[in-house]
């Protein structure tokens, strides 16, 4: 568990904010994943926790705003990379979650 939902998702991140930003300070980008996937990991839990029984779908958008908002003020990139990150880490963490249920069936 500890895998999928801190290491891949990092993984992830930091591949998209190096690519996006064309960055070559791998600690600093490294960092920047750390900070923006730990924030998110709060912000899941706490949404699931309040909204999961019975607005289920707000839990999606909620996250969606989130990583917007943590992709924007953590690395300071401009709006057309912050799209351009939170959707491809959307569209592969959706592969992603297809694989392993997948797999798991």
């Amino acid at each position: 568990m500890f895998i999928t939902s801190l290491i891949i998702p990092a993984a992830i991140l930091w591949f998209l904010i190096t690519f996006f930003t064309r960055s070559t300070n791998a600690s600093q980008t490294q960092t920047e994943a750390l900070i923006v996937v730990s924030g998110m990991l709060v912000v899941r839990l706490v949404t699931r926790f309040f909204l999961a029984g019975f607005l289920g779908i707000f839990v999606v958008v909620v996250n969606i705003v989130v990583l917007y908002v943590l992709v924007d003020k953590v690395c300071g990139t401009s709006r057309a990379v912050t799209i351009r990150i939170c959707a491809w880490y959307f569209g592969i963490s959706i592969l992603i979650n297809l694989f392993f249920v997948l797999l798991a069936s």
